[in-house]
């Protein structure tokens, strides 16, 4: 089993989707799968991912269905000690992946791993998420249901804490399924950070 799942939902997500997915290929830690979900595209998603070979378990939604249903069908398809979420227009720097688990392996308490984020678009970079100050680290519930500082393709969970909130995503939400996920986590578990 690998030691990291990699889950990467995607609808018509031909723009971006190889940069996407080499950025995960391209880290320093290498022990992973990607669960890649496509919400029934009609362009070139399944085509670019299912080029990279067996490290994708590539599946495809015969329907197009809300964010946290297919989030939830591409947990139950994952392996990992760690799940991971990448959005299909983001990317990873190299050592992510290796920071979240080592920092997991130190405290093998911890519910959730998240890092800092760097917005950008074509034109070059444009803000980092903590660039004013770093976040909270430990008991960070209340300062999360404050305000979600949070990005959703920063976040790694341990499978152990997921298996012990009896659901992942509340498919009654159509938005922020991630936030709401994050607030369960951080109500229940230590929550850490990588700079």
């Amino acid at each position: 089993m690998p030691t990291v799942s990699v889950i990467i939902n995607c609808l018509n997500a031909e723009n971006y989707l190889k940069d996407t997915l080499d950025s995960v290929f391209a880290r320093t830690f290498d022990d992973w799968e990607i669960i890649l979900w496509d919400n029934a595209s009609t362009d070139r998603t399944g085509e670019i991912a299912t080029s990279y070979g067996d490290k994708i378990r590539y599946f495809r939604s015969e329907t197009t269905t809300d964010l946290g249903p297919a989030r939830n069908s591409a947990f139950r398809e994952a392996r990992g000690e760690f799940l991971a979420i990448l959005d299909s227009d983001d990317t990873w720097y190299e050592e992510k992946l290796e920071h979240q688990v080592n920092l997991f392996r130190s405290n093998p308490k911890l519910g959730l791993v998240f890092c800092d984020s760097t917005f950008f678009d074509s034109r070059g970079d444009r803000y980092r998420s903590f660039q004013s100050g770093k976040p909270k680290r430990g008991a960070v519930f209340g300062d999360l249901l404050a305000a979600n500082f949070i990005v959703t393709s920063t976040m790694m969970y341990s499978r152990a804490a997921l298996d012990q909130l009896g659901h992942v995503f509340d498919e009654r939400y159509t938005r922020v399924q991630d936030y709401e996920l994050s607030l369960r986590v951080a109500y229940n578990f230590p929550v850490d950070y990588v700079d």
